[in-house]
C-alpha cells in the first residue's frame, strides 16, 4: 500500500506507534550502551592498546601522555556510546523501516534495502581502508616531519580524536561511493534542473 491511499492510520495512533517504536529504540540503546560500557571498563588495557597500536612505533617510551584525569573515561565514554549504537542497530533499523515503510511505494521499497546494504559494505571499506593504510601512511608523514629541537609528545586525548576524524572522513567519502545513490541521484538532480528551469522560464514570459 503506497502512501495516500485508504486505510491509513489517525494522526494520534501515528503518535502513539511513534512513541511505541522511540522506547523500544531508547531500550535497545540502553542496554547495548550499557554492555558495551561493562566490557570495555572490564577490558580497558586491552582496548586502549589496540586502539593505540598505530602509533606505538612513533611514541618516545612507547605510551601516549595523559593530560587530564578523566580522559580515558571519557574515551571509554565515547567508545561505549559508538559500539552500544553499533548494537542496538538491527533495532533501530527494524522500528524506522516499521514506522516508515507504510509512506512509501513499492518501488522505492525495493530500493532501499540494497542501498542499506551496499552502505554497509562500503562504511566496513572505510574502516579497513583509513585502518590498515591511510592512518599509518598519515602518522608516517606528520611524524616524519618533526623538527629535530621538537620532543614529540602526543597526548591521548587528542590521538584519539584524530583516530575518529580520520574514520569518520573516509566513511562519509566511502558511503558516497554507493553505486546505487550515485545511478539515483543523477535522475533526481535532473528533475530538480528541469523544474526549476521551467519555473523561470514561466516566470520570464509572464514578465
Amino acid at each position: 500500500m503506497g502512501p495516500g491511499k485508504a486505510g491509513e492510520m489517525p494522526f494520534l495512533d501515528h503518535l502513539e506507534e511513534l512513541r511505541h517504536r522511540l522506547m523500544w529504540i531508547l531500550g535497545a540503546l540502553l542496554i547495548g550502551v550499557g554492555v558495551s560500557f561493562y566490557f570495555l571498563f572490564t577490558n580497558d588495557d586491552f582496548i586502549i592498546d589496540f586502539l593505540a597500536r598505530p602509533i606505538l612505533p612513533y611514541l618516545v617510551n612507547g605510551k601516549l601522555t595523559v593530560f587530564h584525569p578523566a580522559a580515558a573515561f571519557k574515551i571509554i565514554m565515547n567508545l561505549s556510546l559508538i559500539l552500544g549504537t553499533i548494537m542496538a542497530s538491527p533495532v533501530i533499523v527494524w522500528h524506522l523501516w516499521g514506522f516508515l515503510s507504510p509512506a512509501l511505494y513499492t518501488h522505492e521499497k525495493k530500493v532501499v534495502i540494497p542501498v542499506l546494504m551496499m552502505a554497509v559494505v562500503l562504511f566496513l571499506a572505510g574502516c579497513a581502508l583509513s585502518w590498515f593504510v591511510i592512518l599509518p601512511l598519515t602518522l608516517k608523514v606528520l611524524t616524519g616531519i618533526q623538527a629535530e629541537s621538537l620532543q614529540p609528545m602526543f597526548g591521548f586525548s587528542e590521538y584519539f580524536g584524530f583516530l575518529g576524524g580520520a574514520h569518520s572522513y573516509f566513511d562519509a567519502r566511502a558511503d558516497k561511493a554507493n553505486p546505487i545513490l550515485r545511478g539515483i541521484q543523477p535522475v533526481d538532480e535532473q528533475e530538480y534542473l528541469t523544474d526549476a528551469f521551467r519555473r523561470e522560464a514561466l516566470a520570464f514570459i509572464d514578465r
